[in-house]
């Protein structure tokens, strides 16, 4: 009885020797350096390593904008444009009170000499 498993035992082990000899070997392949992109989802919060803040030096409607968010921009550069409309408007008025401001001070000046308003009156002028 022993010779008889000794005997499937050797059948076990050699028949898948066999069968792997009958089998034709693969073909070669050269292999190849290949870039293989690699990607994996994430999730973050972005933070800025600069920022600046952008203000105007007058008040407008905003015309046009010339830069998008996040651009890099150059000393100098326009980044919008602005509705100057008001602004013109605004230095026409200045301009006028600043005439004005001028013809009061003239006349009151001009009274002080004449004696008719004090000193007084005429520095708070």
């Amino acid at each position: 009885m022993k010779l008889h498993s000794i005997r499937w035992m050797f059948l076990l082990v050699a028949l898948p020797m066999v069968t792997a000899a009958a089998e034709p070997a693969p073909a070669g392949r050269k292999v190849e350096l290949a870039e293989v992109a690699q990607s994996w989802p994430a999730e973050a919060t972005v933070e800025a390593v600069r920022q600046a803040t952008l203000t105007a030096q007058v008040q407008g409607r905003v015309l046009e904008v010339r830069v998008d968010a996040g651009a890099t921009v150059k000393p100098g550069q326009l980044l919008m444009r602005l509705d100057a409309r008001q602004a013109a408007e605004d230095a026409a008025g200045a301009e006028a009170r600043l005439a004005q401001a001028k013809a009061q001070w003239e006349r009151n000046r001009s009274l002080f000499e004449k004696k008719f308003i004090s000193k007084a009156a005429l520095d708070s002028a």
